[in-house]
């Protein structure tokens, strides 16, 4: 969860404009993570909010009203900046900014969908109960790994693969499975800016915005 404004305001090398996602969790978790977005965006949405990432992954429900959120109702210029972690469906959130940022360091991991089910009783299932399942799970695991690539404008480094590709070298890793660095996800297009500190982030706005000035004198 992301700190309070008190709490912003006296971090002098971070953007005041923050939220934090850690792991992804239930409706309680994705109500106050809805509600930090959407009142920066009210307050002024002429100016960027950071997402700052540091995730496991988690729900891929509570992600998918989360880019949902990020991509057809927020105003505001959005930067995503990975840190240490961005697993599992955290890349799809990461994915959603304006301008995409990891701190040098940070690991990318991206697999296929799975689904866990909890029950005191025991499941039953024919085999074509099976073969559905199985058909509606690859679509599923289509679907989540092209939110990994979403392509926005204002990129400054588009996405070098398909998600068949990015399928395919999750095939080959070990446990289907496939972890990459900051500078490897730079290369696949799936990041803008890899930096080396914080305070670096200072910059990256500056351009962004600059992007955004230049977009409206033009229309």
């Amino acid at each position: 969860m992301s700190k309070n404004r008190n709490e912003k305001e006296n971090t002098d090398n971070l953007p005041i404009r923050s939220v934090w996602i850690g792991d992804i969790g239930d409706d309680d978790w994705l109500f106050g993570i809805i509600q930090e977005i959407i009142t920066l965006d009210l307050e002024d949405n002429s100016k960027p909010i950071y997402l700052f990432i540091n995730s496991n992954g988690g729900r891929t429900e509570s992600m998918a009203k989360i880019r949902n959120l990020l991509l057809e109702n927020i105003s505001s210029p959005i930067i995503t900046v990975g840190i240490i972690n961005v697993k599992s469906a955290a890349c799809s959130i990461f994915a959603c900014g304006h301008t995409r940022v990891v701190l040098e360091g940070t690991k990318f991991l991206f697999h296929h969908s799975k689904v866990q089910f909890y029950s005191d009783s025991s499941w039953e299932f024919t085999m074509d109960d099976l073969e559905h399942r199985l058909s509606e799970l690859k679509k599923h695991n289509k679907f989540n790994l092209k939110r990994c690539l979403t392509m926005r404008l204002e990129h400054s480094n588009p996405c070098k693969i398909s998600p068949q590709q990015l399928n395919n070298l999750i095939e080959t890793g070990e446990n289907k499975e496939l972890i990459i660095n900051a500078q490897k996800a730079k290369k696949l297009g799936l990041v803008d800016v890899v930096i080396k500190k914080i305070s670096s982030l200072h910059e990256v706005e500056k351009k962004l915005m600059n992007k955004f000035k230049n977009k409206k004198n033009n229309k």
